[in-house]
């Protein structure tokens, strides 16, 4: 059993950052080191890198060079990160970046963006709510994947193609509508499967296997 007493104190750090907390080269976010609940990004970075926030998954005792960033404990990361505030600069964000970060409730997407990458937000079974920029015109493979507590999501017209098991068992949005507009044209395979959500799309949208599987409803209009 662990020690409580070695935990730091979650309030103390919760909306403090330092310039320690990050490596940033010319506008790109190479990592992030937070030991905070909320993580606050610079205004002028353009760039989020794949591996950023690698160091901030919930897994257990991991090194960073001389540092135990669990702060004396092989248990899981003792101010797992909650809430991510990206600025507006942002436009690049590369696959993958926010993958695993168990704990993530909430995140704001920039408007300059025009991809949600492959595995963006794959298993963070936490986030809560996400407002996808009408900027974005392509949602990647695994994307959303196992994002089960899902339950609010704002996807909009401007969306032309949703990538393999990109809302793979989401199963918070089991009673959301998606009525898709005759923007969306492509739809990979068990890209909503077993998420319980209504799908309402235009019958010339190109479906791949099983990307409805276990869906309340399918309808599809008319061109």
């Amino acid at each position: 059993m662990y020690n409580e007493e070695n935990f730091i104190d979650v309030q103390s750090y919760e909306t403090y950052n330092s310039k320690d907390d990050f490596v940033i080269e010319n506008g790109i976010l190479c990592r992030c080191y937070a030991k905070s609940t909320v993580v606050t990004i610079e205004d002028g970075v353009t760039t989020i890198k794949k591996d950023a926030f690698k160091y901030l998954e919930n897994k257990k005792r991991r090194e960073r060079g001389w540092k135990c960033f669990c702060i004396g404990t092989e248990e899981e990361n003792p101010t797992p990160l909650r809430k991510i505030v990206l600025p507006n600069s942002v436009t690049e964000i590369e696959e993958g970046a926010f993958a695993n970060l168990e704990y993530l409730e909430e995140i704001n997407l920039p408007n300059g963006i025009t991809e949600i990458p492959n595995a963006l937000f794959c298993n963070c079974h936490n986030l809560k709510e996400i407002n996808i920029p009408d900027t974005v015109k392509k949602i990647g493979d695994n994307a959303f994947a196992c994002c089960d507590e899902l339950k609010k999501i704002n996807i909009p017209d401007s969306i032309e193609e949703i990538g393999e098991g990109a809302f793979w068992l989401c199963i918070g949005v089991s009673e959301k509508n998606f009525n898709f507009s005759r923007s969306l044209k492509k739809i990979g395979k068990e890209a909503f499967w077993w998420t319980g959500a209504r799908i309402a799309i235009f019958a010339d949208c190109e479906c791949g296997k099983d990307a409805f599987l276990a869906c309340d409803d399918l309808m599809r209009k008319e061109i």
